[in-house]
């Protein structure tokens, strides 16, 4: 129950979280590249959440156990997305999340 919808994105953050796959067409796997495990979406860019418009402010990685203590990364903060998926890699299950952050356009 954190963030608020949508058409409240100006009063807090807007979560948004989804799957990625192992050789596989999910959501999160549009947002990384397995080999280097490097977001595709870089500082600056332009990102479109359900119509909202934010710009991407940067990434992180996160590892699995360490998302729930993230502290800032739970902050209700006015205008601000996060996005989270799971990072895929080349053999074995994910061990860690690529995290993105923005601000309203």
């Amino acid at each position: 129950n954190l963030g608020v919808p949508l058409d409240r994105a100006s009063a807090g953050t807007v979560y948004v979280v989804m799957h990625s796959v192992n050789k596989g067409f999910a959501p999160g796997n549009y947002l990384f590249d397995v080999p280097t495990a490097r977001a595709l979406v870089k500082p600056g860019d332009a990102l479109s959440v359900g119509g909202v418009n934010y710009i991407v402010d940067g990434s992180q990685l996160i590892d699995k156990p360490d998302l729930p203590q993230a502290g800032r990364l739970w902050s209700d903060e006015p205008g601000r997305v996060v996005v989270i998926t799971c990072l895929q890699r080349t053999q074995g299950r994910s061990l860690q999340n690529l995290i993105i952050t923005g601000h309203l356009a």
